[in-house]
């Protein structure tokens, strides 16, 4: 597995989380919390932008959430986002929104777990 595509398969980067926070644990965790609820609320937006043709908008959006996902170390995240900022199917509908919902959960959940382990 080369490293790209082992870095596309984890979930959350805790290193590069770490190091993001530059010694912030409990800041990082709530900006991470705030990202989650932000994306949440776009992502309920994302059908119908799709269905109104806003096709431009939906790939902003797209590039927003991705950033966040960098930033934070959501590698699958970002790499399903990064694919679909560059894919032009999307017009025909052709991104899965129950997957980038359970990857973000997938996410959340183990911030949350790393959150639990760290005592913080």
């Amino acid at each position: 597995m080369t490293p790209s595509a082992e870095a596309a398969s984890q979930t959350f980067n805790q290193v590069r989380f770490q190091r993001m926070a530059c010694g912030d644990i409990p800041g990082f965790f709530e900006l991470a919390d705030e990202f989650f609820t932000d994306v949440k609320v776009r992502l309920s937006q994302w059908p119908d932008m799709r269905q109104a043709g806003e096709f431009p908008r939906l790939l902003e959006e797209f590039h927003r959430c991705k950033g966040g996902a960098a930033m934070f170390g959501f590698e699958r995240l970002f790499s399903l986002l990064g694919y679909w900022e560059l894919d032009s199917g999307i017009a025909q509908g052709e991104f899965d929104l129950e997957r980038f919902a359970e990857e973000l959960e997938a996410a959340e959940t183990a911030v949350t777990g790393f959150r639990e382990s760290s005592n913080v």
